[in-house]
């Protein structure tokens, strides 16, 4: 009978004991490559709130006040929500997640913006229609 293993890789904590100092910059790439699965709080350091909008605070302030959701701080934590939500129609899991990557793929980078409503409510639970 096979054992199962519970490996604890400390690649992006940094308060890890006996970590490598090389060991991070070995293993992310691959989430970049798309070849291990990135962790949910896994945000590109582009996409941090402060380095995409550089010297744009009017940009930044309309996101954090009209677009992101309590608990968010960066756009690659809108278009994941908004992405999510999207996706959540669908009927079996593996059509949600893969329209939610389809989704996601447009949505990054502002390629694709939807209505302003949607960004703001897609995938919230803060919210009440009325």
């Amino acid at each position: 009978m096979a054992e199962h293993l519970k490996l604890d890789f400390p690649v992006l904590n940094p308060e890890a004991e006996n970590r490598d100092p090389n060991l991070q910059s070995m293993v992310v790439p691959t989430f970049e490559e798309g070849i291990l699965e990135k962790p949910d709080s896994y945000i590109p350091e582009q996409y941090t709130i402060d380095k995409y909008y550089t010297n744009d605070q009017l940009g930044t302030d309309v996101l954090k006040n009209k677009y992101l959701a309590p608990g968010e701080a960066h756009p690659w934590e809108l278009w994941q929500r908004v992405a999510k939500a999207t996706a959540s129609v669908e009927k079996t899991p593996q059509a949600k997640e893969h329209w939610e990557a389809q989704f996601f793929s447009i949505l990054e980078d502002f390629r694709f913006v939807p209505g302003g409503r949607i960004m703001h409510g897609a995938g919230r639970d803060d919210i009440k229609s009325t």
